[in-house]
Protein backbone atom coordinates (compact mmCIF):
# COMPACT_ATOMS: atom_id res chain seq x y z
CA UNK A 1 0.00 0.00 0.00
CA UNK A 2 2.75 2.50 0.51
CA UNK A 3 4.23 1.83 -2.67
CA UNK A 4 1.26 2.37 -4.44
CA UNK A 5 0.51 5.72 -2.71
CA UNK A 6 4.40 6.67 -3.45
CA UNK A 7 3.46 6.10 -6.76
CA UNK A 8 0.45 8.25 -6.42
CA UNK A 9 2.15 11.03 -5.10
CA UNK A 10 5.36 11.01 -7.60
CA UNK A 11 2.36 11.40 -10.61
CA UNK A 12 1.04 14.37 -8.95
CA UNK A 13 4.03 15.88 -8.60
CA UNK A 14 5.09 15.45 -12.17
CA UNK A 15 1.68 16.80 -13.42
CA UNK A 16 2.19 20.04 -11.11
CA UNK A 17 5.33 20.35 -12.68
CA UNK A 18 4.39 19.99 -16.81
CA UNK A 19 1.25 22.71 -15.91
CA UNK A 20 3.66 24.62 -14.47
CA UNK A 21 6.18 24.45 -17.14
CA UNK A 22 3.00 25.04 -19.47
CA UNK A 23 2.74 28.14 -18.01
CA UNK A 24 5.83 29.29 -18.23
CA UNK A 25 5.85 28.61 -21.92
CA UNK A 26 2.40 30.57 -22.57
CA UNK A 27 3.93 33.63 -20.44
CA UNK A 28 7.53 33.60 -22.71
CA UNK A 29 5.50 33.12 -25.79
CA UNK A 30 3.42 36.32 -24.84
CA UNK A 31 5.95 38.08 -23.93
CA UNK A 32 7.36 37.48 -27.49
CA UNK A 33 4.21 38.32 -29.55
CA UNK A 34 4.71 41.62 -27.41
CA UNK A 35 8.35 42.51 -28.06
CA UNK A 36 7.57 41.46 -31.48
CA UNK A 37 4.59 43.51 -32.26
CA UNK A 38 6.17 46.60 -30.76
CA UNK A 39 9.04 45.97 -33.18
CA UNK A 40 6.72 45.62 -36.13
CA UNK A 41 4.44 48.84 -35.36
CA UNK A 42 8.36 50.79 -35.05
CA UNK A 43 8.91 49.47 -38.47
CA UNK A 44 6.02 50.61 -39.74
CA UNK A 45 6.43 53.82 -38.57
CA UNK A 46 10.08 53.95 -39.74
CA UNK A 47 9.32 53.04 -43.56
CA UNK A 48 6.00 55.08 -43.68
CA UNK A 49 8.51 58.12 -42.84
CA UNK A 50 11.01 57.20 -45.05
CA UNK A 51 8.30 56.57 -47.73
CA UNK A 52 7.40 60.26 -46.85
CA UNK A 53 10.92 61.43 -47.49
CA UNK A 54 12.19 59.86 -50.53
CA UNK A 55 9.35 59.70 -52.15
CA UNK A 56 9.54 60.23 -56.20
CA UNK A 57 7.36 62.88 -58.04
CA UNK A 58 4.99 61.91 -60.15
CA UNK A 59 4.57 61.33 -64.03
CA UNK A 60 2.58 64.51 -64.40
CA UNK A 61 4.64 66.80 -62.49
CA UNK A 62 7.80 65.52 -64.06
CA UNK A 63 6.09 66.56 -67.57
CA UNK A 64 5.37 69.99 -66.64
CA UNK A 65 8.86 70.44 -65.06
CA UNK A 66 10.25 69.25 -68.40
CA UNK A 67 7.65 71.26 -70.69
CA UNK A 68 9.59 72.23 -73.76
CA UNK A 69 8.03 75.02 -76.00
CA UNK A 70 8.01 74.05 -79.46
CA UNK A 71 8.32 76.82 -82.11
CA UNK A 72 5.06 77.47 -84.63
CA UNK A 73 5.74 75.99 -87.35
CA UNK A 74 2.51 76.08 -89.42
CA UNK A 75 1.27 79.34 -90.36
CA UNK A 76 -2.50 79.58 -92.33
CA UNK A 77 -2.72 81.18 -95.19
CA UNK A 78 -2.83 84.88 -94.96
CA UNK A 79 -2.04 85.01 -91.54
CA UNK A 80 -0.49 88.24 -90.83
CA UNK A 81 2.43 89.58 -88.86
CA UNK A 82 2.12 90.99 -85.91
CA UNK A 83 5.51 93.10 -86.26
CA UNK A 84 4.59 94.35 -89.27
CA UNK A 85 1.26 95.48 -88.00
CA UNK A 86 3.07 97.57 -85.24
CA UNK A 87 4.82 99.02 -87.63
CA UNK A 88 2.40 99.68 -89.84
CA UNK A 89 0.08 101.18 -87.27
CA UNK A 90 3.11 103.46 -86.36
CA UNK A 91 3.06 104.70 -90.00
CA UNK A 92 -0.22 105.46 -89.67
CA UNK A 93 -0.34 107.34 -86.67
CA UNK A 94 2.57 109.34 -88.50
CA UNK A 95 0.61 110.14 -91.33
CA UNK A 96 -2.17 111.82 -89.17
CA UNK A 97 0.20 113.57 -87.48
CA UNK A 98 -1.65 112.16 -84.03
CA UNK A 99 -1.35 113.95 -81.04
CA UNK A 100 2.38 113.42 -79.82
CA UNK A 101 5.83 115.23 -78.73
CA UNK A 102 8.71 114.80 -81.74
CA UNK A 103 11.99 115.93 -81.85
CA UNK A 104 12.12 118.91 -84.08
CA UNK A 105 15.24 117.51 -86.14
CA UNK A 106 17.65 114.99 -85.38
CA UNK A 107 20.79 117.40 -84.68
CA UNK A 108 18.73 118.61 -82.03
CA UNK A 109 17.86 115.65 -80.28
CA UNK A 110 19.70 116.50 -76.87
CA UNK A 111 18.22 117.25 -73.62
CA UNK A 112 16.47 120.80 -73.65
CA UNK A 113 15.76 120.72 -77.37
CA UNK A 114 13.27 122.01 -79.19
CA UNK A 115 10.07 120.21 -79.08
CA UNK A 116 7.32 120.93 -81.27
CA UNK A 117 3.64 119.52 -81.40
CA UNK A 118 1.88 118.62 -84.76
CA UNK A 119 -1.63 119.34 -85.57
CA UNK A 120 -3.45 116.08 -86.20
CA UNK A 121 -4.83 115.61 -89.29
CA UNK A 122 -8.79 114.75 -89.74
CA UNK A 123 -8.86 113.76 -93.08
CA UNK A 124 -7.34 112.28 -96.05
CA UNK A 125 -7.77 113.33 -99.88
CA UNK A 126 -7.88 111.28 -102.82
CA UNK A 127 -4.40 111.84 -104.03
CA UNK A 128 -2.65 111.61 -100.30
CA UNK A 129 -5.01 107.89 -99.73
CA UNK A 130 -2.49 106.65 -102.57
CA UNK A 131 0.40 107.02 -99.91
CA UNK A 132 -1.52 105.11 -97.48
CA UNK A 133 -2.46 102.66 -99.75
CA UNK A 134 1.14 101.85 -100.51
CA UNK A 135 2.89 101.86 -97.48
CA UNK A 136 0.44 101.16 -95.04
CA UNK A 137 -1.94 98.78 -96.65
CA UNK A 138 0.72 97.27 -98.99
CA UNK A 139 -1.31 97.59 -102.13
CA UNK A 140 -0.77 99.21 -105.52
CA UNK A 141 -1.46 103.31 -105.56
CA UNK A 142 -3.28 102.50 -108.69
CA UNK A 143 -5.78 100.69 -107.01
CA UNK A 144 -6.28 103.56 -104.02
CA UNK A 145 -8.95 105.06 -106.19
CA UNK A 146 -11.21 102.06 -106.34
CA UNK A 147 -11.10 101.93 -102.71
CA UNK A 148 -11.52 105.49 -101.88
CA UNK A 149 -14.65 105.23 -104.12
CA UNK A 150 -15.67 102.19 -101.98
CA UNK A 151 -15.44 104.29 -98.64
CA UNK A 152 -16.58 107.38 -100.03
CA UNK A 153 -20.07 105.71 -100.99
CA UNK A 154 -20.71 105.31 -97.68
CA UNK A 155 -21.66 108.85 -95.89
CA UNK A 156 -20.42 108.44 -92.55
CA UNK A 157 -16.65 108.28 -94.31
CA UNK A 158 -16.91 111.67 -95.99
CA UNK A 159 -15.42 115.02 -95.04
CA UNK A 160 -17.97 117.85 -96.05
CA UNK A 161 -15.55 120.50 -96.80
CA UNK A 162 -18.06 122.93 -98.29
CA UNK A 163 -20.22 123.18 -95.34
CA UNK A 164 -21.41 126.47 -94.39
CA UNK A 165 -19.86 128.08 -97.35
CA UNK A 166 -21.41 129.13 -100.89
CA UNK A 167 -18.40 130.65 -102.42
CA UNK A 168 -17.62 126.90 -103.26
CA UNK A 169 -18.61 125.07 -106.50
CA UNK A 170 -19.58 121.29 -105.12
CA UNK A 171 -17.54 119.84 -108.64
CA UNK A 172 -14.07 121.51 -107.63
CA UNK A 173 -14.34 120.63 -104.09
CA UNK A 174 -12.07 117.77 -103.62
CA UNK A 175 -13.24 115.06 -101.86
CA UNK A 176 -11.79 113.55 -98.64
CA UNK A 177 -12.27 110.44 -96.10
CA UNK A 178 -12.66 110.87 -92.47
CA UNK A 179 -9.56 109.75 -90.31
CA UNK A 180 -11.67 107.12 -88.58
CA UNK A 181 -12.77 105.67 -91.80
CA UNK A 182 -9.78 104.97 -92.55
CA UNK A 183 -8.53 103.29 -89.42
CA UNK A 184 -11.50 101.29 -89.93
CA UNK A 185 -10.58 99.79 -92.99
CA UNK A 186 -7.46 98.84 -91.56
CA UNK A 187 -8.79 97.16 -88.76
CA UNK A 188 -11.20 95.32 -90.17
CA UNK A 189 -9.62 94.76 -93.75
CA UNK A 190 -5.73 94.89 -93.24
CA UNK A 191 -4.96 93.61 -89.35
CA UNK A 192 -4.40 89.90 -89.03
CA UNK A 193 -4.08 89.20 -92.80
CA UNK A 194 -0.65 88.82 -94.81
CA UNK A 195 -0.62 91.48 -97.91
CA UNK A 196 -1.33 88.68 -100.65
CA UNK A 197 -4.43 88.02 -99.00
CA UNK A 198 -5.35 91.72 -98.26
CA UNK A 199 -4.93 92.04 -102.10
CA UNK A 200 -7.46 89.08 -101.98
CA UNK A 201 -9.75 90.39 -100.07
CA UNK A 202 -10.28 94.26 -101.48
CA UNK A 203 -10.17 92.20 -104.89
CA UNK A 204 -13.54 90.13 -103.55
CA UNK A 205 -15.17 93.42 -101.74
CA UNK A 206 -17.05 91.28 -98.85
CA UNK A 207 -18.33 88.89 -101.39
CA UNK A 208 -19.92 85.79 -99.61
CA UNK A 209 -17.73 83.71 -102.52
CA UNK A 210 -13.94 82.25 -101.43
CA UNK A 211 -12.41 82.67 -104.79
CA UNK A 212 -11.90 85.82 -107.81
CA UNK A 213 -13.63 85.77 -111.21
CA UNK A 214 -13.17 87.40 -114.34
CA UNK A 215 -15.25 90.75 -112.33
CA UNK A 216 -12.69 91.24 -110.20
CA UNK A 217 -9.75 91.00 -111.98
CA UNK A 218 -11.23 93.18 -115.09
CA UNK A 219 -11.51 95.89 -112.82
CA UNK A 220 -8.26 95.27 -111.07
CA UNK A 221 -6.81 96.11 -114.62
CA UNK A 222 -9.07 98.93 -115.43
CA UNK A 223 -7.98 100.90 -112.39
CA UNK A 224 -4.27 100.23 -114.45
CA UNK A 225 -5.15 101.41 -117.56
CA UNK A 226 -6.69 104.74 -116.20
CA UNK A 227 -3.28 105.94 -114.20
CA UNK A 228 -0.25 103.99 -115.43
CA UNK A 229 1.63 106.62 -117.98
CA UNK A 230 2.70 103.69 -120.34
CA UNK A 231 -0.96 102.78 -121.08
CA UNK A 232 -2.12 106.71 -121.28
CA UNK A 233 -1.94 106.39 -125.05
CA UNK A 234 -4.89 103.59 -125.07
CA UNK A 235 -7.33 106.04 -123.72
CA UNK A 236 -7.90 107.49 -127.40
CA UNK A 237 -8.59 103.90 -128.62
CA UNK A 238 -11.48 102.39 -126.46
CA UNK A 239 -11.95 99.35 -128.45
CA UNK A 240 -7.95 98.37 -128.20
CA UNK A 241 -8.26 99.26 -124.38
CA UNK A 242 -10.42 96.80 -123.95
CA UNK A 243 -9.01 93.71 -126.09
CA UNK A 244 -5.89 95.24 -124.17
CA UNK A 245 -8.11 94.34 -120.71
CA UNK A 246 -9.69 90.91 -121.78
CA UNK A 247 -5.79 89.84 -122.78
CA UNK A 248 -4.19 90.67 -119.90
CA UNK A 249 -6.92 88.99 -117.87
CA UNK A 250 -6.72 85.88 -119.55
CA UNK A 251 -3.34 85.90 -118.94
CA UNK A 252 -3.24 86.62 -115.21
CA UNK A 253 -5.60 83.26 -115.04
CA UNK A 254 -3.64 81.17 -117.12
CA UNK A 255 -0.45 81.97 -114.79
CA UNK A 256 -2.39 82.80 -111.29
CA UNK A 257 -5.11 79.55 -110.87
CA UNK A 258 -3.96 76.48 -110.61
CA UNK A 259 -6.44 74.10 -111.23
CA UNK A 260 -7.44 75.80 -114.60
CA UNK A 261 -11.19 76.15 -113.13
CA UNK A 262 -11.37 79.82 -114.09
CA UNK A 263 -11.45 80.49 -110.62
CA UNK A 264 -8.41 82.49 -108.24
CA UNK A 265 -8.36 81.48 -104.76
CA UNK A 266 -6.87 82.74 -101.78
CA UNK A 267 -3.97 80.27 -101.95
CA UNK A 268 -3.41 81.12 -105.81
CA UNK A 269 -2.59 84.28 -104.64
CA UNK A 270 0.02 83.80 -101.53
CA UNK A 271 1.36 81.50 -103.64
CA UNK A 272 1.71 83.49 -106.55
CA UNK A 273 4.17 86.77 -106.98
CA UNK A 274 0.82 88.11 -108.46
CA UNK A 275 1.26 91.17 -105.47
CA UNK A 276 4.86 91.45 -106.45
CA UNK A 277 4.00 91.91 -110.31
CA UNK A 278 1.52 94.46 -109.13
CA UNK A 279 4.35 96.17 -107.56
CA UNK A 280 6.34 96.07 -109.46
CA UNK A 281 4.48 97.35 -112.94
CA UNK A 282 2.87 100.07 -110.28
CA UNK A 283 6.58 101.74 -110.07
CA UNK A 284 7.64 100.62 -113.59
CA UNK A 285 6.93 103.42 -115.62
CA UNK A 286 7.53 101.37 -119.43
CA UNK A 287 4.88 99.10 -119.53
CA UNK A 288 7.23 96.81 -121.40
CA UNK A 289 9.47 95.79 -118.95
CA UNK A 290 6.33 93.78 -116.76
CA UNK A 291 6.93 90.44 -118.74
CA UNK A 292 4.36 88.11 -117.23
CA UNK A 293 0.86 90.10 -117.67
CA UNK A 294 1.08 93.55 -118.82
CA UNK A 295 2.98 94.12 -121.43
CA UNK A 296 1.46 95.92 -124.18
CA UNK A 297 3.71 94.54 -126.70
CA UNK A 298 3.49 91.18 -125.91
CA UNK A 299 -0.53 91.58 -126.41
CA UNK A 300 -0.03 93.69 -129.61
CA UNK A 301 1.77 89.98 -130.61
CA UNK A 302 -0.76 88.18 -129.68
CA UNK A 303 -3.79 90.19 -130.94
CA UNK A 304 -2.24 90.11 -134.43
CA UNK A 305 -2.03 86.44 -134.44
CA UNK A 306 -5.62 86.17 -133.32
CA UNK A 307 -6.90 88.43 -136.11
CA UNK A 308 -4.94 86.47 -138.66
CA UNK A 309 -6.65 83.35 -137.70
CA UNK A 310 -9.76 84.97 -137.08
CA UNK A 311 -11.13 85.61 -140.81
CA UNK A 312 -14.25 85.87 -140.17
CA UNK A 313 -13.42 88.89 -137.33
CA UNK A 314 -16.09 87.60 -135.08
CA UNK A 315 -13.51 87.21 -132.38
CA UNK A 316 -13.99 83.56 -131.98
CA UNK A 317 -11.89 80.29 -133.25
CA UNK A 318 -12.86 77.53 -135.14
CA UNK A 319 -11.48 74.45 -135.69
CA UNK A 320 -10.25 75.61 -138.77
CA UNK A 321 -8.64 78.87 -138.04
CA UNK A 322 -6.71 76.94 -135.63
CA UNK A 323 -5.59 74.48 -138.15
CA UNK A 324 -4.14 76.83 -140.14
CA UNK A 325 -1.85 78.13 -136.90
CA UNK A 326 1.72 78.65 -138.00
CA UNK A 327 1.38 77.37 -141.57
CA UNK A 328 -0.65 74.03 -140.41
CA UNK A 329 1.80 73.35 -137.66
CA UNK A 330 -0.81 71.27 -135.54
CA UNK A 331 -2.24 68.28 -136.76
CA UNK A 332 -6.00 67.26 -136.51
CA UNK A 333 -5.41 65.09 -133.89
CA UNK A 334 -3.93 68.58 -131.86
CA UNK A 335 -6.59 70.52 -132.60
CA UNK A 336 -9.20 68.08 -131.32
CA UNK A 337 -7.78 67.84 -128.04
CA UNK A 338 -7.59 71.06 -127.25
CA UNK A 339 -11.03 71.70 -128.82
CA UNK A 340 -12.12 68.75 -126.28
CA UNK A 341 -10.88 70.26 -123.54
CA UNK A 342 -7.78 68.77 -122.40
CA UNK A 343 -5.32 70.43 -120.78
CA UNK A 344 -7.27 73.42 -119.86
CA UNK A 345 -10.96 73.21 -120.26
CA UNK A 346 -12.47 75.75 -122.40
CA UNK A 347 -14.28 78.84 -121.36
CA UNK A 348 -16.72 79.32 -124.12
Amino acid sequence: QSSSFGKKNQKATEMMAVSQSSDDLEKNLSRTMSSSNSLTTRRKYNRTLSTQITKKPSISSQKEETKVEVPRFYVPYGEGDSEQELMELELLCDFFNLPQIRDAEDDFAEEGAEQVEEIPRVSVSRPDFAEVVVEIFGLPSFYSSVLFDRLYAEPANIVDVSSGRTDLDPESVEQELTRESVFKYYEHECKGRSRPARLFYALLNKSSRNYLGVPEIYELVESLLVCHPGLSFLQATPEFQQRYAETVVERIFFSVSQNASGRIYLKDVVDSEFLDTLMEVDEEEDINRERKYFSYEHFYVLYCRFWELDTDHDLLIDREDLLRYNGHALTCRIVDRIFEGRGRPLDS
